[in-house]
């Protein structure tokens, strides 16, 4: 199951106090994604061909080095993978 990028994306915009960047390659519901996120930006990129490794950088200041933490283990928890059809969209996984 891929990461919904939209709801990433949102959550990512709610942790703007807490990072300066978010960016790398993720495999997304509808195939492979390029993400680069700022608290004023968000470039997105479908990449149908690709077929490359999967990584997802977080950058924050220093003293906020916890809460980027949490934020990646929310991520490699699968608490933004796509929902099963048999799942409401709302749940959080």
């Amino acid at each position: 199951t891929g990461i919904d990028v939209d709801r990433l994306s949102k959550a990512l915009n709610a942790w703007r106090g807490d990072l300066y960047r978010a960016k790398g390659f993720l495999s997304g519901n509808t195939g492979p994604v390029y993400l680069d996120w700022t608290p004023t930006t968000l470039s997105r990129f479908d990449l149908p061909d690709y077929d490359g490794g999967f990584a997802f950088v977080l950058i924050g200041p220093g003293e906020k080095s916890s809460t980027v933490k949490t934020i990646a283990a929310r991520i490699d928890s699968g608490a933004f993978s796509s929902a099963p059809a048999d799942q409401s969209p709302n749940s959080e996984g």
